[in-house]
């Protein structure tokens, strides 16, 4: 049976007729809070490089809101790096120490391939995935709204150039904190995270506007991705260093050879008659089980972000290339990305919880990943109403846009459709921790099935809405109600994904209430 036990947080008690809410709410809090840090690094990064690049032209903000969308579609493909790694982590380490009767030493040497492995993956995707976003920057930045003709594409242009170089690091990143969740630790992506941001913050202002005295060129929309590119070099190399060195779960040069035999031997005798795999066999499983998983994941991020590249592109088009709507979407996307990666920190509680709880085989298992997938979706919810009221109580003010952007034109066109987000933010609690707990169930190609049909009518709901710019909500500014109506599109999406969690929970999933019922 598996228990959550980590140096920073303490598992809740393992039987359903011991383990009480404040033990559950307790492991919430410290599962959660540490992670929200290393979910927030991405988005922190596009925040700091929005508020500065806002102070710009409004073509240059227009600019990075392009190549954002355009290089989140290609960043979050592989975000599987993160979600399909830790719970495999975590089940080889599990096994490890039942096998070396409690060595951890020795625990995380059998455990060591696999976590390799998932960064080595990561380092080849990553470097392909960079090649790719380089060599069709161009295209990309047609494809997110930045045709040849619109002012927007320089700095689209720029951006993305800079941020395809440094894919590499990106998913060494994502493959790392996904080995962190596999330990259990959510801590060390925390104080990684604040160290990047801090390079960030400080590089951001030097790059794009210049230091002539110490003859330092202002690099625009350039310097804003050099500044986040150098960030997440900066992580990979903290990263990779702390797992060598301290926690000792990485192969060293000199066992990869070893490890790539094995992995060789294994997918032969895995092909073999032998009722009883091996561990060379047990280690290809493992390999084709993060390939499959992360596969499935893929599919179900491409069409995510298939949908929320549409959204931009759609936006972009509303004002014919101006800048204004596409900034005023950045902007939008901004608090809409703060405040989901906050909700999604409940959901990494909910993936590690689930996951222990199925360690109880049978019915009690299960009973066990409801009782947690229950209070898992009560704080998701409960963080999603702090948002509603605190988007409530500042709204009125104006001060939102403010933040990121010192254009009348562009804040005006944020305002309706920042008061979508706003709404959506308990819906969001609930959709966010229900992908926790698919997660943790490992129900991957679920996962998949279901964001394919609510991208789909994600999709009919943006351009419908949104591309007429007839959806006003009220508001006088065209621009404005038309923006509002790509958002209220967004909104179908999540009303949708929370439909498909809602139907696996409770009636067709592995841990589902009606399969006990009998």
């Amino acid at each position: 049976m598996g228990v959550l036990v980590t140096s920073r947080a303490k598992s809740p008690k393992s039987s359903p007729d011991q383990a009480s809410s404040v033990d559950v709410d307790a492991t919430i809090l410290a599962i959660a809070l540490p992670s929200l840090g290393a979910l927030l690094i991405d988005p922190i990064l596009g925040a700091v490089d929005t508020a500065y690049v806002g102070r710009m032209e409004v073509r240059d903000l227009g600019g990075l809101a392009v190549a954002s969308a355009a290089f989140s579609f290609s960043y979050r493909a592989f975000n599987f790096l993160t979600t399909v790694t830790g719970p495999l982590v975590a089940t080889r380490l599990a096994r490890a120490r039942i096998k070396r009767a409690g060595s951890e030493a020795r625990a995380r040497r059998d455990a060591a391939p696999t976590a390799s492995a998932s960064l080595a993956l990561a380092l080849v995707l990553g470097l392909g995935a960079g090649v790719i976003v380089v060599s069709a920057a161009p295209l990309l930045a047609t494809i997110g709204g930045a045709p040849p003709e619109a002012e927007t594409r320089e700095a689209a242009l720029a951006y993305l150039r800079v941020r395809g170089a440094a894919m590499p690091f990106a998913l060494v990143n994502a493959a790392c904190v996904g080995i962190f969740r596999g330990l259990l630790d959510t801590k060390t992506p925390l104080t990684v995270a604040v160290a990047t941001n801090a390079i960030n913050f400080v590089l951001d202002p030097v790059l794009i506007f210049g230091v002539p005295a110490l003859g330092v060129p202002a690099l625009g929309v350039g310097g804003a991705a050099v500044a986040t590119a150098a960030a997440e070099a900066s992580a990979s190399a903290l990263f990779v260093n702390i797992l060598l060195r301290r926690e000792r779960i990485l192969l060293t040069p000199r066992r990869v050879p070893k490890m790539l035999r094995r992995v060789t031997r294994g997918v032969t005798e895995a092909s073999s008659s032998s009722s009883s795999p091996s561990p060379y066999a047990e280690l290809a499983g493992e390999i084709g089980a993060l390939l499959r998983g992360g596969l499935s994941t893929f599919v179900r991020t491409v069409a995510l972000q298939a949908t929320l590249l549409v959204a931009s592109q759609t936006a972009a088009r509303i004002d014919g290339g101006s800048g204004v709507t596409s900034g005023a979407h950045q902007v939008v996307l901004q608090v809409w990305w703060l405040t989901l990666f906050a909700l999604d920190a409940t959901a990494v509680a909910a993936q590690s919880l689930v996951a222990d709880s199925l360690g109880i085989e049978g019915k009690a298992g299960r009973e066990r990943a409801r009782e947690v997938g229950d209070r898992c979706i009560l704080w998701g919810v409960a963080v999603g109403g702090v948002f509603l009221a605190a988007n409530g109580a500042v709204a009125p003010t104006g001060a939102i846009p403010l933040l990121f952007t010192d254009d009348a034109d562009v804040a005006a066109a944020a305002a309706a459709p920042l008061g979508i987000v706003a709404a959506l933010q308990i819906l969001n609690g609930y959709v966010f921790v229900g992908d926790g707990i698919m997660q943790g169930a490992a129900d991957f190609d679920y996962l998949a099935r279901a964001m394919l049909i609510s991208a789909g009518i994600g999709l009919f709901a943006i351009t419908t809405l949104g591309g007429g710019g007839n959806f006003s909500l009220g508001s006088d500014d065209v621009s404005g109600g038309a923006l509002a109506g790509v958002w209220a599109g967004i909104g179908v999406l999540q009303v949708s994904r929370a439909f498909t969690f809602w139907d696996w929970y409770k009636r067709t999933g592995p841990i589902a209430r009606q399969r006990d019922v009998l």
